[in-house]
């Protein structure tokens, strides 16, 4: 008699059971789903904003915060670092009629200039400020910076750290709480995609880390510097054996692309520009494809002068300078395709 009373009690506890288990099932599912427009259930990501997307929007090109980001353009006009008397400034100008006009000054040089929506990010004394592109609304965004570039809505930055190299962090836009991607000491960076390639500043070995701060691993045991990523490419001077390389972001496929290493140079439509007398074009394996030399200057660029280059819109910024006698008046070409 009593076992019978114990095998009534078996369907009992399994109808228990498989309520518990339908009831833990709908907490998960409404903890890992939301609702879309049509009210039907779909799954939420917990991956990272950036890495979920597949595409992103620069502030800069990478070419330009390899040469500290001192020009950058929209559909309607340019924005480059120049000097107006005494002051530094940020000059707009209009790429129909040519107009210019100053948007901002600063007794301090201005670089890493980005473009987000309808304002401009730049850098003074280290400082990141921001304004509209009709030169209002001047905010202070992040102090104590190096450098730093726009990915989407996020401002990836490295941290002064005295004099010496910081980490690389970032900030969505709007808010205040930095998230660290590379705990090491950054030199310098360059974004495509969804990595990073950085230089470390105590071995100045080249590495890679993803947007979310995952999967950091060196990729080049040379000592590098002036990095740029561009596609599936990091392109960098090797200070190690003296020439101009590129490799795969995955670290594959080392190759001197020149004999020479290149501190200046710019990469668009997969050419490398270098500033040499003219400006001579190359494709990635170092041929040489062609020449373009401005008809109102003999020399662009020679082992007496510094020149600082950017591009943007098919218009090249350089301007040159010697070492005690420095002239802020870029001068802007437009280059054929």
């Amino acid at each position: 008699m009593e076992k019978k009373r114990d095998n009534k009690k078996i369907p009992i506890i399994i109808a228990v059971a498989i309520i518990l288990i339908i009831f833990i099932v709908i907490i998960v599912l409404n903890r890992y789903t939301s609702n879309d427009t049509t009210g039907s259930l779909i799954f939420s990501s917990n991956q990272d904003e950036l890495m979920s997307k597949t595409e992103h929007v620069y502030g800069n090109l990478q070419t330009n915060i390899t040469n500290e980001g001192l020009i950058a353009g929209d559909n309607e006009n340019i924005y480059y670092s120049g000097q107006t008397g005494l002051k530094y400034a940020i000059k707009k100008q209009n790429m129909q009629t040519g107009e210019v006009t100053d948007l901002i000054t600063s007794n301090s040089p201005i670089n890493y200039i980005n473009l987000h929506n309808d304002d401009i990010y730049y850098l003074t004394d280290y400082t990141i400020y921001k304004i509209s592109k009709d030169s209002e609304d001047r905010h202070s965004i992040i102090e104590n910076v190096n450098s730093f570039t726009l990915v989407d809505d996020y401002i990836f930055y490295i941290q002064k750290n005295g004099s010496y190299n910081g980490n690389l962090f970032r900030l969505k836009i709007g808010e205040t709480k930095s998230k660290e991607i590379s705990s090491s000491k950054v030199k310098e960076f360059s974004i495509y995609g969804n990595s990073i390639a950085y230089v470390e500043g105590n071995n100045y070995k080249l590495y890679t880390v993803d947007l979310d701060g995952k999967n950091e691993k060196q990729i080049c045991a040379d000592k590098v510097n002036y990095i740029t990523r561009y596609n599936n490419y990091v392109f960098f001077n090797n200070t190690t054996t003296a020439t101009f390389c590129k490799i795969n972001i995955d670290g594959t496929g080392l190759k001197d692309v020149m004999s020479d290493s290149q501190d200046k140079y710019l990469i668009q439509n997969n050419q490398i520009i270098i500033p040499n007398n003219s400006f001579i074009f190359y494709d990635f394996d170092g041929n040489e494809l062609r020449k373009y030399k401005s008809e109102k200057d003999d020399t662009i660029y020679d082992n007496s002068i510094f020149v600082d280059i950017g591009i943007t819109n098919n218009i090249v910024y350089y301007q040159k300078h010697s070492l005690y006698n420095p002239d802020y008046s870029p001068k802007l070409i437009r280059i054929s395709e």
